[in-house]
């Protein structure tokens, strides 16, 4: 290399301080989208397993219920 050549950089320069180049002054704002898991609608897990046990708890009482009661009318 000779003493008054200077290096070039591969990277474009970039000549307007913009951190997006792509967007201009006029262009339309991008449309926002719910973001998923921030509705209302959404379960977590720990609601998910009380239910669950609420159910198979009352499930259990059934069946014994059941199963008391057709054995009194067994014995009779």
């Amino acid at each position: 290399m000779h003493g008054n050549e200077t290096t070039r950089s591969p990277y474009p320069q970039n000549r307007n301080n913009n951190t997006d180049d792509s967007k201009q002054e006029g262009d339309p704002k991008p449309k926002s989208y719910a973001q998923p898991g921030t509705t209302a609608t959404t379960t977590d897990g720990a609601s998910t397993g009380v239910g669950l046990y609420a159910i198979i708890l009352l499930g259990g009482a059934l069946a014994f219920a059941a199963y008391t009661m057709m054995n009194k009318q067994s014995s009779e």
